[in-house]
Parts: structure tokens; sequence; C-alpha cells
């Protein structure tokens, strides 16, 4: 039986970073595609899925291998997408602090993309709303860590960059279809 109660958020798996240039077309590395599978396995509880994924290499790929074991359709949803066109940071220190940056001042500009953390936000939100009320079973949406964490951390008292910082690659956050009220 389908619960449309919960809404499954998935934070796509370990991306290939040689595999192109910009990060919205990197693809799963072998141990991404590894972890991606064991994701799916974790998902079975929550079956019956609607699945819907970013357009992103990396989050379309998660979802194709969930797709893959539980015989689901995709659907790609672009407002599931990451600030973009995201630009790619060589330093992870300097891809940290920026990240933090963005999900504590989501008003000011960022080196992340061309928008704002609070217009990617706005964005996200209204394609996982969109998704989630015409989905028939448990809706599950493969997306990106930075747009995910300010979404929970909109509709929950938490710290969005400490949030942000204990995702893994890939990550099955749990939260209430009605209010995002986090359930794991």
């Amino acid at each position: 039986m389908p619960d449309v109660r919960r809404l499954l958020l998935v934070k796509h798996s370990v991306p290939d970073r040689a595999s192109a240039a910009v990060p919205a077309d990197w693809a799963l590395s072998a141990e991404g595609i590894a972890k991606a599978e064991e994701l799916a396995v974790t998902l079975e509880p929550f079956l019956p899925l609607d699945l819907y994924s970013s357009p992103e290499q990396k989050a379309l790929q998660t979802a194709q291998v969930i797709a893959a074991r539980h015989v689901l359709a995709v659907r790609v949803q672009e407002g599931l997408r990451e600030q973009g066109p995201r630009s790619y940071l060589e330093s992870e220190a300097e891809f940290r602090r920026a990240v933090g940056r963005l999900l504590r001042h989501p008003e000011q500009p960022t080196t992340l993309g061309t928008e704002t953390g609070r217009l990617a936000l706005e964005r996200f939100e209204r394609a996982v709303r969109e998704a989630a009320g015409e989905a028939g079973a448990t809706p599950c949406m493969v997306s990106h860590g930075t747009v995910m964490t300010q979404l929970v951390a909109r509709h929950n008292d938490i710290d969005p960059v400490e949030f942000w910082a204990a995702l893994s690659m890939p990550q099955l956050v749990v939260v209430s279809a009605t209010n995002f009220a986090l359930e794991t």
C-alpha cells in the first residue's frame, strides 16, 4: 500500500568527477552505482514508489538504478536540479565554504550557480510539492544535497550546514509529505 503521507528525498550517489567538466554532467562512478544499488534495496519497505529525478546526470543515474531494481519509470523534473548552472570549485575546502555561505545567507549571490539559495529553494519546493501532489504511490525524489538541505531546514529546527555536512552519497531522508517534518 503506498504511503502518500511520506515523501522520500534521496541525495544522488557518488559521481565520477573526472567524467565531465561541469558537475551537472558528472556520471556515477563504479562506487556510486554499487551504492545506488544498496540504496535501492533499502527503499523496498516504501514500495510502491513514484520516482522523480533531477535532470542532472548523477541524480538521473541514481534514479535509474532504483528504477531498474523495482521496475519503475523515472519522471524527470527540471525543478529538482541543484543551483544552476553550477560551477566546479577545485578545492573541497572552497566548496564547503561556498555551501556554508549559501545555506547561512540564501539571499546573497553565490559562486555555486546563477540562482541565489532562496530562488533555488523556491523552485525546488514548488517541484517537490507538484510531484508529490500527482503521486499515486509513495513519492521519491532523487536530487541534490544543497537544495534538499534548504527544504528540510526551512521546515525543521536544524542547523543547515551541519545537516548538509552529514549527508552521504547516496542518502535517504524521509519527511512528512504535508509539512516536510523530518522522520529520519
